[in-house]
């Protein structure tokens, strides 16, 4: 898990909105991390859908970037889940890596 140490407000304590990131593939976990954090935003990258749902997150503003195509549980199926689980947060779901892949592999078929 990624994480970048929160900001204190003037009373001390860390509300600083969170971007959470879940995605299986390291090298985009990375640079969603490094894109998030070039614009000054708190985040907060798993690995898998298991890792969010064990870890404590704080009671405040958050947006959760999930991958589409995790491993086991896909990210669909991920966000059923948290609404069973009454977890109300906005969702940016991502699928480029598998559209990138996908162009390149069929410009080299060429």
């Amino acid at each position: 898990m990624t994480q970048r140490a929160p900001a204190s407000n003037a009373n001390g304590s860390t509300d600083q909105p969170i971007v959470f990131v879940v995605d299986d593939d390291a090298s985009m976990r990375q640079a969603l991390t490094r894109l998030f954090h070039s614009v000054r935003l708190r985040v907060e990258a798993f690995e898998s859908a298991t890792e969010f749902f064990q870890s404590r997150r704080p009671n405040v503003s958050s947006c959760l970037v999930l991958d589409v195509r995790l491993p086991g549980l896909s990210g669909l199926d991920f966000q059923a889940e948290l609404t069973k689980a009454d977890v109300r947060i906005p969702i940016v779901l991502a699928a480029v890596a598998l559209y990138a892949c996908r162009y390149t592999a069929d410009s080299e078929r060429k």
